[in-house]
């Protein structure tokens, strides 16, 4: 397979441009338009071409694409889809530069100081001989018959040096990277560039109209609790209930009112008579806990994450909720064509892929029940399809959709976005799900050997753990107490406190507990698991160790060697803690307290670390994402073929999701799941579990 950069140029304006648009909307825009491209093998000089479309695709198809590794900057999510789509060629793999780059650095020199992902700044900070242009500014407005000879041959000239850096960049920055995450960033790449994911357009066009008139019927309610005018128009109803919202009280009191936390800051201003910072709300806009509750979603209760988003929204006076947004773009990509899965590699802390294309697809909630709390009107999946809810029986056995269809009510869900997302026709999505993998590698890293014998006897672990609680056997039926035993046993291992239990057990599960409860539930799961907690102190020494050098294994299994500022993983890849150090921060009590940060690789922000964080919950994560790529990676080799529908088509956390010929689908799915059941070479003893299924829709196998 040979290595081939490549470039493309495109026509752009002021309102026809990527910094408005996603890559997908301006690709496919009938706005849009090649003006050139430039393309070279390894050691050879770029060859600038423009023309017409059918120019340009007799000089591209003309090339061995079955035989093509394919590289560029932002090759992940644009000039791939242009292949694809607009120029009608599919490259046997893809390579991106900004996708390493971004992994490898983040927004960081090796210094620390923040850069750009941008090309020309990563061809400065590795001294590549070459400096970028800038005359992309002026072919603003510029169709290709718009420029004059000198003008085009000028913008010939700039894309071959864009093509010439990403070569050099490429030649640096891949041998850092083993094959297997080479292979899985060009998997990342075909999800988007090669779409097989068919949208439902018309249950998303119902779905956005549902949310509108749910939230409107919100700001309804919350305009009466607020006394507003009944009398007045919408739009002026509105508009006071908005005023009012204003009011930090007010605010705070409605979410109140919804059970949820207000968000509080320290002060840096205001204190106490002894001293301390005082606590304030809050609720600006450039407050992290306001943002949070425009992305609400805490709660397994869809339309209660809507209604936290939508007090948000109005009291921000922002037009549209998350959930509004999310719905209107999966729309317009369902008109436009199929979707194009946006996943960016490399972003985390731990290398998890992360939602991208203002989409996030590693956020598709599980589809709900129908209960008796569901309005009637709702939006509801049946085995005959979509509809809405009429009705339903009063033992909740049953219910009627708007069709007058009977349906039992255990074959029936509130719909949500998995049931938008579709295998094309003639083919089947097949899921494959890795069993509670963090709650299993870390009981595998920090050695608790009582724990995998009860998984290699296919013991429940939430189950084991309420029985403790609870002093009696508790099984599968018992769910109140089960709930109980899963929030606590994956929110409890890395070393949360009493009160963020009790928070999480209130909005992951919906279980209520008291103080005393909470508290006692920690301190049983430390004594139940005393070589986690032993962990989180070994992570809290080690700190200091790795901001001074490192040079230790930070477990007894040797799975993460600690080097300067970062985790080495048994793969090569590492956890990143750019600039480790100390500074001095409000605690708890709002005193001043010394606390370890360093800086986010993707966002720069400062971020708090500590034994828990640091020696358990990153190691665990990052190892867990390492075993999924590696089935993940196998999956996509297995179904890799002649026929290019076929493939791991997204993956949301410890799901495969790959769409396959109908007739392969029941052999997909296991081979699949013998693959999720293997443990890699790295770990061979730990016990894995999966399960998975087989549906047209998302959600038919999830």
């Amino acid at each position: 397979m040979k290595f081939l950069y490549l470039d493309f140029e495109t026509y752009w304006s002021e309102d026809f441009t990527l910094s408005k648009m996603t890559a997908e909307s301006y690709i496919r825009d009938p706005r849009f338009e090649v003006i050139g491209v430039a393309f070279a093998y390894p050691g050879e000089q770029p060859q600038w071409h423009s023309g017409d479309l059918d120019y340009m695709r007799s000089v591209l198809h003309a090339l061995p694409w079955d035989d093509i590794f394919v590289v560029g900057h932002n090759m992940s999510m644009f000039d791939s889809l242009i292949l694809t789509e607009v120029i009608g060629v599919r490259p046997a793999a893809y390579g991106c530069t900004l996708q390493l780059a971004r992994c490898l650095n983040g927004s960081k020199t090796p210094d620390g100081k923040n850069i750009s992902n941008a090309l020309g700044a990563l061809a400065k900070m590795y001294g590549l001989p070459i400096e970028k242009g800038d005359e992309v500014i002026h072919a603003r407005n510029k169709r290709r018959m718009d420029f004059t000879p000198a003008e085009l041959a000028a913008y010939g000239h700039y894309c071959v040096k864009d093509t010439l850096l990403a070569g050099m960049l490429w030649d640096r920055l891949m041998p850092k990277f083993p094959k297997s995450e080479l292979f899985l960033a060009s998997t990342v790449t075909k999800m988007w560039a090669e779409p097989r994911l068919v949208l439902d357009g018309p249950l998303l066009a119902a779905m956005g109209i549902e949310i509108a008139e749910r939230k409107a019927a919100l700001l309804g309610q919350v305009a009466d609790m607020l006394g507003v005018g009944a009398t007045m128009d919408q739009a002026e109803r509105m508009f006071h209930t908005q005023k009012l919202l204003r009011s930090d009280a007010k605010f705070a009191e409605l979410l109140q009112s919804y059970d949820v936390d207000v968000p509080m800051k320290r002060s840096p201003k205001k204190r106490d008579a002894e001293g301390r910072a005082m606590e304030v709300f809050a609720f600006a806009k450039t407050d992290e806990a306001m943002t949070n509750l425009l992305e609400y979603d805490e709660c397994e209760d869809e339309t209660f994450n809507e209604a936290v988003q939508s007090l948000a929204a109005a009291r921000l006076g922002t037009k549209s909720t998350m959930a509004e947004s999310r719905v209107a773009r999966l729309h317009g990509i369902s008109i436009r064509g199929p979707l194009t899965v946006p996943l960016e590699y490399g972003k985390t802390l731990t290398d998890r892929l992360a939602g991208g294309g203002k989409l996030n697809m590693q956020n598709l909630n599980q589809t709900k029940p129908i209960t008796k709390r569901t309005p009637n009107g709702s939006l509801i999946m049946t085995p005959g399809g979509w509809s809405r809810l009429f009705k339903r029986a009063p033992d909740m056995s049953q219910v009627m959709d708007t069709e007058r269809r009977v349906w039992a009510t255990q074959d029936c869900h509130v719909v949500g976005l998995r049931d938008t997302i579709l295998a094309p026709p003639g083919y089947k999505l097949v899921v494959a799900d890795l069993s509670n993998i963090e709650l299993r590698m870390c009981h595998y890293l920090c050695g608790e050997r009582e724990t995998m014998d009860a998984l290699r006897r296919g013991e429940d672990l939430y189950c084991n753990f309420a029985s403790r609680f609870f002093g009696r056997e508790v099984t599968k039926a018992d769910k109140k107490e089960r709930q109980h035993g899963k929030v606590a046993m994956l929110q409890l291992q890395f070393q949360s406190g009493a009160e963020a239990f009790r928070r999480a057990a209130r909005m992951m599960a919906g279980v209520r507990l008291t103080e005393m409860e909470a508290q006692a539930t920690v301190d049983i799961y430390r004594a139940t698991y005393p070589k986690i907690k032993q962990a989180w102190y070994t992570g809290q020494k080690a700190i200091p160790n790795c901001a001074a050098g490192g040079g230790f294994y930070l477990d007894q299994r040797g799975l993460c060697f600690v080097e300067h500022n970062a985790i080495r993983r048994p793969n090569g890849m590492r956890l990143q803690y750019h600039n480790l150090r100390q500074e001095e921060l409000l605690g708890f009590d709002g005193l001043p307290e010394t606390s370890w940060v360093y800086d986010d690789k993707e966002t720069r922000k400062m971020t708090k670390t500590y034994g828990g964080k640091f020696g358990v919950q990153g190691p665990t994560q990052a190892l867990s994402r390492d075993v999924i790529v590696e089935h993940q990676n196998r999956i996509e080799r297995a179904l890799t073929g002649a026929d290019r529908l076929e493939g791991v088509t997204l993956c949301v956390h410890d799901e495969v999701v790959s769409c396959v010929r109908e007739d392969h689908a029941e052999w997909a799915l296991a081979m699949s799941l013998e693959i999720m059941h293997q443990a890699p070479k790295w770990c061979a003893d730990l016990p894995l579990a999966a399960e998975g299924d087989i549906g047209q829709r998302y959600s038919e196998a999830k």
